[in-house]
């Protein structure tokens, strides 16, 4: 399947890049750490100074981090951070990257992907990491898997159940045969049951006092 613009578009709305930036970023991707110096040298931008301020942007977005300081004048390492790396490949396009990346690490997508080889789950949780660590919020990846899922079954049986449209849940049915994706669907069903339950239970109060 191809990638969804769709959602690459409205995920890069919430960080904002210029051309060096995205550039800078791209290049500490591909090299995994580096100094500034040798990042300037690969960049091909005139001045030095451009590429120390700019990663100084790329650590205030959680972008980029400091590895270590050595030497005597205390030389920086850099190397992109996950949301850095996430945020990099989606620049790009970079379809194959982004599922291995997801898929590397969390072991729930890995089991989702036996069943399911659909990668817009791969997209949508990416999405959740890069705008979790937006926030500079500890989110793991496969706790991103859990909360894509969860919210795709309660939109589905919304639809199906209450608002009467056929075939909203096949794909939970399908996804069953992964155990957690199942317990999860079922927590909800129960969760969702009691609620029906208390619902009823205030209607027909209602209607008891209606009648009297």
């Amino acid at each position: 399947m191809s990638f969804d613009a769709a959602l690459r578009d409205a995920t890069l709305k919430y960080v904002r890049l210029s051309k060096i930036e995205a550039k800078i970023l791209d290049n500490l991707v591909n090299t995994k750490s580096g100094n500034a110096y040798v990042l300037w040298k690969k960049s091909g931008l005139k001045h030095y100074p451009t590429v120390l301020r700019t990663l100084k942007k790329l650590q205030e977005k959680n972008l980029v981090e400091v590895l270590k300081e050595s030497g005597l004048r205390g030389e920086r390492i850099y190397a992109p951070t996950l949301r850095g790396t996430l945020v990099s490949y989606l620049f790009r396009s970079e379809e194959k990257k982004i599922l291995e990346m997801v898929a590397k690490h969390s072991s729930l997508y890995r089991e989702l992907y036996k069943v399911d080889k659909d990668p817009t789950w791969a997209f949508l949780v990416a999405r959740e990491v890069i705008l979790a660590q937006k926030m500079r919020t500890r989110f793991s990846f496969d706790e991103a898997v859990k909360d894509r899922v969860e919210s795709a079954i309660i939109d589905s049986v919304t639809d199906e159940v209450f608002n009467r449209v056929k075939g909203e849940t096949d794909w939970i049915v399908e996804l069953s045969k992964v155990k957690w994706v199942r317990d999860l669907a079922m927590r909800w069903i129960e969760t969702e049951r009691a609620r029906v339950r208390e619902a009823m239970t205030d209607l027909d109060k209602l209607e008891r006092r209606l009648t009297k």
